[in-house]
């Protein structure tokens, strides 16, 4: 019987900078911000880097991103419903997200909190998504081949006809 391995928590710091989409430029890297309130579908850009900052309340679906980087960041009810060419995560807390759909094969991710999501048909196949947490999450028919799940924990969530071939969990 094996330890459970906490996760990192996100260090996101209290004051932070709201910030417009207008910051959202190509290979931006923007840092301690607050993003909110924002309909960002038509968000066209190859490279967002984003760190120590909250994004709450945002509709990225059909976003053109190629690339994402998260480090010590929390999504709050944002609809990330979109393909990703590369993603790279770490401490990223994802709460009341809807994740229906989003594809990002061979993803980078560590310390990850997926709470209370929709992940149905999520797609990361050859993910690493180590000391992850899935709590209370609906991850149906999601694509998770191949992928490390080493120290990752499920509770309350729903893998039914989830592909796990060759999964590492």
């Amino acid at each position: 019987q094996g330890l459970m391995v906490p996760r990192s928590l996100p260090d996101i710091p209290q004051d932070l900078e709201r910030v417009e989409p207008g910051a959202l430029q190509p290979e931006a890297r923007l840092l301690e911000v607050l993003l909110e309130d924002e309909d960002l579908r038509a968000l066209n850009v190859p490279l967002l880097r984003i760190h120590q900052s909250v994004l709450r309340n945002l509709n990225l679906s059909r976003s053109r991103l190629s690339t994402l980087q998260l480090r010590d960041v929390r999504l709050e009810n944002c609809d990330l419903a979109m393909h990703l060419h590369g993603a790279s995560l770490a401490r990223v807390e994802f709460v009341n997200c809807r994740l229906t759909g989003l594809s990002a094969p061979e993803a980078r991710c560590e310390d990850i909190l997926f709470e209370n999501c929709d992940a149905s048909y999520i797609r990361l196949p050859k993910a690493h998504l180590k000391l992850s947490h899935f709590l209370n999450v609906n991850a149906s028919d999601a694509d998770l081949g191949e992928a490390n799940l080493s120290d990752s924990v499920f509770t309350d969530t729903s893998l039914r006809s989830a592909e796990l071939t060759g999964a590492n969990l």
